[in-house]
């Protein structure tokens, strides 16, 4: 007589990943959500993931009139980040394959989502741009500022598109993202 046993598939549900590895899920999920060309997804990747040359992600929202009219900023702190990493509690996060990694991480993680949906709607976005600080500044070290626009295909923004705290807004917050301490998400709209 043969034994005949189904075919059992095992899946794993929770896998361990490290912080980096974390860091740049929940910002690359949420980019994605917030409306980040795949161009952008690509460059996030690049400067997170790859090398640690990203310090700040401005997503930019534009209006028919090409007013700015939103924005979302993720803002890394390398030097914490270190410190979170060279722990033993901190340095890997168990998740689940099957959620967004960004719930999981932060308890609002689905409300900001759904905030930043409606306030896409309201203020009626046709257009996102998106920026990135460095943990270089050209006034640093110009050699090394261009080297890391070249490593993540970037170009350099104007003067317009710096990042600059605006007053010009009218509903302001910034969180820091839950157990990932070294991450702040700020949103501004109108």
């Amino acid at each position: 007589m043969i034994d005949v046993k189904p075919d059992v598939k095992t899946e794993l549900d929770v896998v361990v990943k490290p912080r980096l590895n974390i860091l740049y899920m929940v910002i690359y999920e949420l980019a994605e959500k917030f409306g980040a060309s795949s161009g952008s997804l690509e460059t996030i990747k690049k400067g997170i993931l790859e090398k640690q040359y990203i310090k700040k992600i401005i997503l930019r929202y534009y209006n028919d009139k090409k007013e700015i009219v939103g924005e979302i900023y993720f803002d890394i702190d390398w030097a914490k980040y270190e410190i979170n990493a060279a722990d033993d509690k901190g340095a890997e996060f168990k998740i689940n394959c099957k959620k967004s990694t960004y719930s999981q991480i932060s308890e609002i993680g689905e409300e900001i989502v759904k905030y930043v949906d409606k306030m896409r709607k309201d203020l009626a976005v046709v257009d996102i741009g998106v920026w990135y600080n460095f943990i270089i500044s050209k006034h640093d070290d110009e050699e090394q500022y261009k080297a890391i626009q070249e490593f993540l295909g970037t170009i350099e923004g104007t003067e317009e598109a710096s990042y600059n705290i605006s007053s010009e807004f009218k509903h302001n917050f910034e969180m820091v993202f839950g157990m990932l301490d070294e991450l702040t998400i700020g949103i501004k709209r109108n």
